[in-house]
């Protein structure tokens, strides 16, 4: 497949625009994965454009235990806010799904929470279930299920796999009309189904 995004100035824009969504250091090669996903950006033109946002100060490499960490810098921040909406919707949408499904939380001080609670007069039971990451909510659903043997399948799932549900939630929400019609953004989490 062809590369979607072309032109310099969109590869890093797009690069900052990830970035400032994930908000936390990435290696080069999930930052890389995430930029050529969906063939979005060519390898050779995001190793290219990152190098340029490096020299601008836009991005900060660091280097700790022989691995390459790109974070954004405050200066990349204001760019990417004032720029990141020349870049087509759908672009930004599928970058965001891409960062979604490729990084891995389990190593970045994320924490995953889940109860059931007391059976109802009715039979109903509570399922809730909460992923974070530092002071960040990243997602946190409660469910009032039929019976309490629902509710413990519900937390079986969850507890096996979180990181799935997270990206199953995430989808289904980016999938959903956002309340202003614009496209959604990393600073804007309210929307409607």
């Amino acid at each position: 497949m062809k590369a979607s995004l072309k032109n310099k100035r969109d590869i890093k824009i797009f690069i900052l625009y990830l970035l400032r969504f994930v908000g936390r250091p990435l290696k080069y090669h999930q930052l890389h994965d995430i930029c050529v996903y969906d063939g979005i950006v060519a390898s050779f033109d995001f190793t290219e454009c990152l190098d340029e946002l490096v020299d601008a100060d836009n991005v900060l490499r660091v280097i700790d235990g022989g691995e390459e960490y790109y974070s954004i810098t405050a200066q990349g921040e204001r760019v990417s806010k004032t720029l990141s909406s020349d870049l087509l919707r759908s672009i930004r949408e599928t970058g965001r799904r891409a960062a979604v499904r490729l990084l891995d939380f389990s190593s970045d001080g994320t924490e995953v929470r889940s109860d059931t609670g007391d059976e109802a007069d009715d039979g109903s039971c509570r399922f809730s279930c909460e992923i974070t990451r530092g002071k960040e909510t990243l997602m946190r659903l409660e469910i009032t299920a039929a019976s309490s043997a629902e509710a413990r399948y519900m937390k079986n799932s969850f507890d096996s796999d979180p990181e799935h549900i997270l990206r199953a939630v995430y989808e289904l929400m980016t999938g959903a009309e956002r309340m202003n019609g614009a496209g959604a953004d990393p600073d804007v989490e309210t929307y409607r189904a």
